[in-house]
């Protein structure tokens, strides 16, 4: 899901991120997976993730549609 630049910068995203990351936390999970998409209207949520500690760990080209890859990033919780 692309999000609108006005929904940007509340910190709603990072707070819900931090809970998720908490809550995996808390069940003993060590590692945490997300996905996003290559496409240049998605680099501020990769780089987001990447401000929150996140590793890209894949790079998958042409994943959802020519020229639009699936980015996987990792974090160890």
């Amino acid at each position: 899901m692309h999000i609108p630049d006005a929904a940007r910068s509340n910190g709603i995203g990072k707070k819900l991120l931090l809970d998720v990351e908490s809550a995996i936390a808390e069940i003993g999970h060590g590692q945490l997976f997300v996905e996003t998409a290559g496409r240049d209207q998605y680099t501020p949520t990769r780089e987001f993730y990447e401000r929150q500690g996140y590793t890209q760990k894949a790079w998958f080209e042409d994943y959802f549609a020519p020229g639009d890859a699936m980015v996987i990033f990792a974090k160890r919780i």
